[in-house]
């Protein structure tokens, strides 16, 4: 297997990072549960899409017929970052690998986590950018609280809604 993420890493330039977006989650969640928790490294990651986008996001996961008027929770988020990293095809990482890396980094496979520690320990994050218009951002753990702005959710439900 080649390694994927070195030559992004290096062509990659540090910059602040803002991203913004909506994460959705299902009527249970809870502003704590909008970010996802690694252990290694310690972080946490949020997968976020464009407003206009999130609702036929949403209904495009569900494997139900589309008269089934289920519900979902938006929660507006916006990460501002001092010192970030923008992992993406403009850098040369293809968004499937993209996700591939996140895949690695949830489930602790020891290259993606070296990288991703590499990385936050010069940075305070970084983003991904995932098939599906996705951007995953990853914040360290010790920047979390001031990097990141979650809102009230609106809850999706039936026939599109603006958000």
């Amino acid at each position: 297997m080649s390694t994927p993420m070195c030559e992004p890493l290096e062509n990659a330039k540090s910059t602040p990072l803002v991203k913004s977006g909506v994460a959705i989650t299902n009527l249970d969640g809870l502003r704590e549960s909008v970010f996802e928790r690694l252990s290694f490294p310690e972080a946490r990651f949020v997968r976020l899409r464009r407003n206009d986008e999130a609702y036929e996001a949403w209904r495009g996961q569900l494997t139900l017929a589309p008269k089934f008027r289920a519900r979902a929770k938006v929660w507006p988020v916006r990460t501002s970052l001092r010192s970030g990293i923008a992992l993406g095809p403009d850098v040369g990482l293809p968004k499937w690998e993209a996700e591939r890396a996140l895949e690695g980094l949830i489930h602790g496979e020891a290259y993606y986590v070296e990288r991703a520690t590499h990385v936050l320990d010069d940075h305070e994050g970084f983003s991904l950018e995932l098939p599906g218009d996705v951007t995953v951002v990853v914040i360290a753990e010790k920047g979390f609280p001031t990097a990141v702005q979650v809102d009230d959710p609106v809850h999706l439900s039936g026939p599109p809604v603006l958000l």
